[in-house]
C-alpha cells in the first residue's frame, strides 16, 4: 500500500466539485447495481465515525480509476428511468463528454477533468436518460492541495443513434458526484461522523458489504448499506 508521499507524489490533481447530485434515495436504487467501491474502503473506529482509505495491498500509484458500468435502461426497468429523469431538470448545467468514436470504457481521466472545468461556460440543456441509454461509475483518487481524496462520479451516458454501441461515439452526461477524504497508512487519519438531520446520505460510506438487488420498497434502507 502507498504512503502518503508516494501518492501525493502520482497523484492527479483532482478537478473542483461539480455540484451535481441527486437524492439519496434515488442513489440507492442503482446501489444496488454497483459492485463497489473498488479504491477506497471505510473503517469504522469509533461509535459513528469512519475513517477511508485505500484497500489493503492496493497500489493507487498504477491503478488510480476504476470504470463500471451499472446498467443499460430498458422498457423493464423504466421505473427507474422515471426515477433519475425526475432528479434531473432541464435548467441545470451537467459537465458533458462528447466522445466522437470508441466506448465509455476508454474514456480518460483528462476528459472528465476538461468537462468539470468547463461545466459553466457551457448552455443548460434538457439531460435525460432514454432507453437504451447506459449508467457508468468512475471512481477516482487524486488530490486537492496536500488532501487526497476519494471520488465517485455517476454518468448518464447516450450511445449516439444511428450506429452500434462502440462504434459511432457517445454523449456522457455527470448527474451525481460523491467525495470523501482518503488515508494513507502512515497518515493521521480525519475522522467523519455519520450524517444528522439535514445532510445527504452521500456524505456516508457506510462498512463495504456486497451489494443486492433491493426492489422499489427497500430502496432506501439498502442506502445504509451501499457506497
Amino acid at each position: 500500500m502507498n504512503t502518503r508521499q508516494e501518492l501525493l507524489a502520482c497523484v492527479r490533481n483532482l478537478p473542483r466539485p461539480s455540484g451535481r447530485a441527486i437524492a439519496p434515495d434515488v442513489w440507492a436504487i442503482f446501489q444496488a447495481e454497483w459492485r463497489g467501491p473498488v479504491l477506497a474502503r471505510s473503517r469504522n473506529i469509533e461509535g459513528n465515525r469512519y475513517i477511508y482509505e485505500p484497500p489493503t495491498g492496493s497500489d493507487l500509484c498504477l491503478r488510480y480509476i476504476s470504470r463500471q458500468k451499472l446498467l443499460e435502461f430498458t422498457p423493464d426497468n423504466s421505473h427507474m428511468m422515471s426515477r433519475l429523469n425526475a432528479e434531473l431538470p432541464g435548467d441545470r448545467r451537467y459537465p458533458l463528454i462528447a466522445g466522437v468514436c470508441g466506448t465509455f470504457a476508454n474514456v480518460a481521466y483528462n476528459a472528465i477533468q476538461a468537462a468539470i472545468s468547463a461545466c459553466q461556460a457551457t448552455h443548460a440543456m434538457q439531460v435525460q436518460a432514454r432507453v437504451p441509454d447506459e449508467l457508468w461509475t468512475i471512481e477516482v483518487v487524486g488530490r486537492q492541495g496536500k488532501d487526497l481524496q476519494h471520488i465517485l462520479y455517476l454518468w448518464l451516458v447516450e450511445h449516439l443513434r444511428g450506429g452500434p454501441p462502440g462504434q459511432g461515439g457517445y454523449n456522457a452526461w455527470l448527474v451525481h458526484e460523491i467525495r470523501h477524504d482518503l488515508a494513507a497508512p502512515d497518515q493521521s487519519c480525519r475522522t467523519q461522523r455519520l450524517p444528522t438531520s439535514g445532510r445527504r446520505m452521500e456524505d456516508l460510506i457506510p462498512p463495504q458489504v456486497i451489494p443486492v438487488r433491493v426492489p422499489g420498497a427497500m430502496a432506501w434502507s439498502a442506502s445504509h448499506q451501499a457506497y
